[in-house]
């Protein structure tokens, strides 16, 4: 009898890797790095990069080298919402005001911590991309009418351009405003809303309602 190489048999005489037989649909065949293996499903621990088990709500994503990662689905709600009762904001001076109304969480957030201050706060581990969003409903406290700007910051000093929205606000006259960002969030980086008084006035707003809302970009 020939004797012939496996590496050189073709077609009909190859053979299936051993254990198939005793393998369940969709698995493959993972080696134990000790001469061994089984065959499974794909776990997390089999991705190149993914070195633990995940814990609830988190997902897998690209590393940018060729790997994975683990990475959390961030989300949270902060607000503030009464008619009868609206919040007076200290003056807002031309150059900005942090608002730091009184609010409460929406609940059950995950990697976000829910201010009773108005700000949201990133705890996830590794960074993110966050979609927030803000909405106010606010009046001018006294006086004649005045233009306000209010646009999404983190960390106080970095405001996000594609946030900024402009109302012209009423004394006994509710109007509302909105405006949305998408960030790169790092873990304990805060965000919060500021309003600017325009055309280098001042004005002290009321406000109504509050709302602050972030969640993983794309989610």
């Amino acid at each position: 009898m020939a004797t012939v190489a496996h590496s050189t048999l073709t077609g009909a005489e190859l053979h299936e890797p051993k254990g198939v037989a005793s393998a369940g649909a969709n698995q493959v065949y993972t080696a134990n790095g000790s001469g061994s293996g089984t065959w499974s499903k794909i776990g997390q621990l089999s991705l190149d990069g993914v070195t633990s088990t995940a814990t609830y709500g988190r997902f897998v994503t690209t590393n940018g080298t060729g790997g994975f990662r683990l990475t959390d689905t961030a989300h949270g709600t902060c607000y503030f919402n009464s008619t009868t009762t609206p919040q007076t904001m200290p003056t807002i001076p031309a150059t900005g005001l942090l608002l730091l109304p009184t609010t409460i969480g929406k609940g059950t957030p995950q990697s976000i911590t829910e201010g009773t201050d108005g700000r949201l706060t990133y705890t996830g581990t590794g960074s993110v991309d966050l979609h927030i969003k803000y909405s106010i409903c606010f009046d001018i406290a006294s006086g004649g009418n005045k233009n306000v700007r209010f646009a999404i910051r983190r960390q106080l000093a970095v405001e996000h351009a594609d946030s900024v929205s402009y109302v012209t606000g009423r004394h006994g006259e509710i109007c509302y405003v909105s405006g949305t960002a998408d960030v790169a969030a790092s873990t304990n980086q805060y965000f919060h809303v500021s309003a600017f008084a325009d055309s280098g006035t001042t004005a002290t707003i009321r406000i109504y309602s509050y709302t602050l809302t972030a969640i993983t970009a794309g989610a």
